[in-house]
């Protein structure tokens, strides 16, 4: 992937350490859903978050308003269903 590609896909912005990042982590991965990560360090990241969502918690996937993640997110499972679960 080029430098260009990677540039137009969701950011996840996430605490390397947090079990809710790993959720995200693990649900964005099983979907084979593209996207760039961002770690933060608690409690500098506060601002940055608060600025992109009104609130502080993580994690954060950015690049579109709510409404628009969610049709995204619902093409992109579309597009990578999972032909077989694991039991």
């Amino acid at each position: 992937m080029t430098d260009d590609q990677s540039a137009d896909l969701p950011i996840l912005h996430q605490f390397l350490g947090s079990h809710f990042n790993e959720k995200a982590r693990w649900g964005l991965d099983w979907k084979c859903v593209p996207h760039r990560r961002v770690s933060h360090l608690p409690r500098p990241h506060m601002l940055k978050i608060r600025r992109m969502t009104g609130q502080t918690a993580t994690p954060v996937l950015s690049r579109f308003a709510e409404h628009e993640a969610a049709h995204w997110l619902r093409e992109q499972y579309a597009r990578h269903r999972p032909t077989s679960v694991a039991v």
